[in-house]
């Protein structure tokens, strides 16, 4: 299985290592004075992982302990740990089953609980932040942007809309890094207050850089084709479960890699580039893939999807795993992205069952390979197969 197509993009070659060694060597720079600027956005506050960002976020707003905090139920779990490592308790908000983002009429029902709010803009889905922001009235908003660089709602950049927000760049999102997160405010305050947060935060030295180094090359080589089919994909997926693997660690918290900021920002120079290509796959298929318009997920009118993935939601977890498995006999991956979140949600963070349909999504969404460097060949073998396969199945 060595040309499998992986189901999301490790982009990392030998040339961005030595691109890293070459600057690390070159450019020392201060600490104190390094930033990140994200078009469209402004100047963002760099930090070592987009958890990281979240626990800072929330400590910057300087919330009391034990602070009820809004999160949607389908997002990935280290927000639940990063709540809880800044001191709060998440309180789950169930999911709108078109754009899979916080639901309007949920959060209505529990804002008079919660003292803050987490909006996550899951799969570059932007949330109906306009609802969200009058419902919320005075209580911080914070905006995780670690999916959706690049996303627009309402002809505003995602990140510029809540009080503050947080930015992923760990490989296989849009900016494949390694590791790195990012802070952006445009409330001077809460901007400063987050500075000076991570100003205390430990600096790596350069030995703890060349094994991070390392450790990134490493990963992503096992993430690309030819080792990601040889080998990579089952070590992935023995060590990937969340409920024996993450919650052995805690969130470490420290000032941002220099070679993982040097990697970012190269990225970032042709980021449009990458965006208008993944939308393009995109298009192609809303287009060709022969599926009801229930398992589609279009862009609402007003809003800019940057794709990062492209979810589909089967009528039942059964199908949705056969098509998984049928997929992966013809050497292309797939990602269950929040397969197993209820039970974790349940074990560890106190859900209490009040979020159905999160929980439905979490057992039929399936995101099949979709990103810039895929050729034209790879887009239509995966069309092709998708609907060969669909059209046994669901008869």
């Amino acid at each position: 299985m060595k040309d499998i197509i992986p189901r999301d993009l490790w982009e990392y070659k030998t040339a961005d290592y030595f691109y890293q060694l070459k600057n690390l060597f070159r450019k020392s720079g201060n600490y104190n004075q390094l930033y990140l600027a994200i078009r469209n956005l402004g100047v963002c506050l760099p930090i070592n992982t987009g958890r990281a960002a979240l626990v800072v976020a929330l400590k910057a707003l300087k919330l009391l302990p034990g602070s009820n905090i809004g999160v949607p139920l389908f997002c990935c779990p280290v927000v639940f740990e990063a709540i809880e490592k800044a001191g709060g308790k998440p309180v789950f908000i169930d999911c709108e089953k078109d754009n899979f983002c916080l639901s309007v009429s949920d959060l209505e029902k529990k804002i008079k609980s919660l003292d803050c709010l987490i909006v996550v803009h899951m799969f570059g889905n932007p949330a109906e932040m306009n609802d969200i922001l009058k419902i919320a009235g005075r209580i911080p908003v914070i905006e995780d942007c670690a999916q959706a660089l690049g996303t627009k709602y309402r002809s505003k950049t995602v990140g510029k809309l809540g009080s503050i927000s947080i930015f992923s760049f760990r490989s296989g999102k849009y900016i494949s890094a390694g590791e790195g997160g990012a802070i952006f405010s445009a409330d001077k305050a809460i901007f400063e207050s987050s500075s000076k947060i991570i100003q205390r935060l430990p600096i790596p030295g350069r030995i703890s850089e060349f094994k991070h180094m390392s450790k990134v090359a490493l990963k992503s080589f096992l993430r690309q084709r030819p080792l990601y089919g040889i080998i990579g994909r089952r070590i992935w997926s023995a060590v990937s479960n969340y409920d024996s693997i993450s919650r052995r660690r805690s969130i470490y918290l420290s000032r941002i890699y220099k070679s993982d900021l040097f990697l970012i920002k190269k990225r970032l120079e042709y980021f449009e580039i990458i965006l208008q290509r993944q939308r393009k796959i995109a298009s192609i298929y809303l287009k060709e893939l022969n599926i009801s318009e229930e398992m589609m997920s279009r862009e609402k009118p007003g809003t800019f999807c940057n794709r990062i993935y492209f979810p589909i939601t089967f009528p039942s977890r059964s199908l949705r795993d056969k098509m998984a498995e049928l997929l992966l006999r013809n050497n292309i991956d797939s990602m269950k992205y929040l397969d197993g979140l209820v039970p974790v949600a349940r074990k560890y963070f106190g859900y209490k069952d009040d979020c159905p349909v999160s929980e439905s999504l979490s057992e039929r969404v399936l995101n099949i390979p979709c990103f810039y460097d895929m050729s034209e060949a790879e887009v239509g073998r995966i069309i092709d197969t998708f609907n060969k396969n669909w059209k046994q199945i669901s008869a």
